[in-house]
């Protein structure tokens, strides 16, 4: 004994208005949309792996740059006692008669 299903006709003409061959138009939108989502997708994930190399680099940067300053600061104080230095020694006479007044920086 087979059941005859009374709503088969309306579920047939239901899965032919989805069809591709009846809506091409639809399908065609509905594939290129995902498509450019995939791709949209793809470029975040690369994007958001350049940025973060990036940062790694800035920070290695950052680091290193704050060693020089560290640097620099222990050198300041030497680099004055030179200058102190260099104008004591270029109000001496024997150094400007030596060596003559262009050797000294103006100050």
């Amino acid at each position: 004994m087979e059941v005859e299903d009374a709503h088969a006709p309306l579920r047939e003409a239901l899965v032919d208005s989805f069809s591709f061959n009846k809506n091409k138009r639809r399908w065609t939108l509905f594939y290129v949309a995902s498509t450019s989502s995939i791709v949209m997708f793809g470029i975040l994930v690369g994007l958001s792996s350049w940025s973060v190399s990036i940062g790694s680099r800035v920070n290695d940067l950052v680091s290193q740059g704050h060693e020089t300053l560290e640097d620099v600061q222990k050198m300041l104080p030497d680099a004055e006692q030179a200058l102190a230095i260099l104008k004591f020694m270029c109000n001496h006479e024997n150094f400007t008669r030596t060596y003559g007044h262009n050797a000294c920086p103006t100050w």
